[in-house]
């Protein structure tokens, strides 16, 4: 209905290559693929960090419109606040620090002390592949994550958003448009188009591309984390 290539949106996306970065959308989501108001709340703070990384939701700014009088408006803002908690919960948790621990050395051993942001890249490994475990666990998760934000308009998206947070956020509107067309929880399941998006986010931020050698360490990396996947799922329900 909303997330097509036929629909406009006022702003101008920053090149695809520096724009997407792909993050555990699905593990915030995937309890609520039938509330698209709130599914879409579980999104926008990681929207967000992308389209500008110094605008925060924070719980001072929610307060106001959590019983608000628009059912959508609570809906949304209640996503925003199962996000928020959700990442207390999830990176505190023991299993999380056991799984990044494995996952930097496995990063560290295949990069060769080249210049790589090690905790960094090792933790957006975390989230994504993560994300792709539960995806394998929900085959028709992906689907069902996009026919729901679907159904929201990204116009509406970016105009609650400035109400909420009580200023302009520019570009929000096109970046889910460009969200919901690239599909990138696709990806999480292919090693290389895994590889592809880091880079991705390497380019966004000015820091220097992977190298190849990760690419190679991937599957390792993919194995510890469903090794895992029930112990982060039970610190995610917590």
């Amino acid at each position: 209905m909303f997330c097509n290539n036929s629909h406009k949106y006022p702003g101008k996306p920053q090149p695809l290559q520096t724009f997407l970065r792909p993050m555990n959308y699905f593990a915030h989501a995937f309890r609520f693929l039938d509330n698209p108001y709130f599914l879409v709340g579980t999104s926008l703070p990681d929207w967000l960090s992308v389209v500008n990384r110094r605008v925060r939701l924070r719980k001072s700014l929610l307060i106001a419109h959590v019983e608000s009088q628009e059912e959508h408006i609570r809906q949304l803002v209640g996503g925003v606040v199962q996000h928020l908690e959700d990442d207390t919960r999830f990176h505190g948790a023991p299993a999380f620090s056991e799984v990044l621990v494995q996952v930097v050395r496995t990063v560290s051993s295949a990069v060769n002390a080249q210049p790589v942001p090690l905790t960094f890249v090792s933790h957006l490994l975390v989230e994504i592949l993560f994300d792709a475990a539960l995806l394998q666990r929900f085959p028709d998760g992906a689907g069902r994550y996009y026919a729901s934000l679907d159904q929201v308009d990204p116009v509406w998206i970016e105009t609650t958003t400035e109400v909420v947070l009580g200023q302009r956020v520019a570009n929000l509107a096109a970046f889910v448009q460009l969200f919901c067309r690239e599909q990138i929880l696709h990806d999480y399941k292919d090693d290389e188009a895994t590889f592809l998006r880091l880079n991705q986010v390497m380019a966004r931020l000015k820091l220097p591309p992977l190298p190849p050698s990760l690419l190679k360490v991937l599957p390792v990396v993919r194995r510890i984390v469903a090794e895992k996947e029930i112990d982060l799922l039970r610190a995610l329900d917590a």
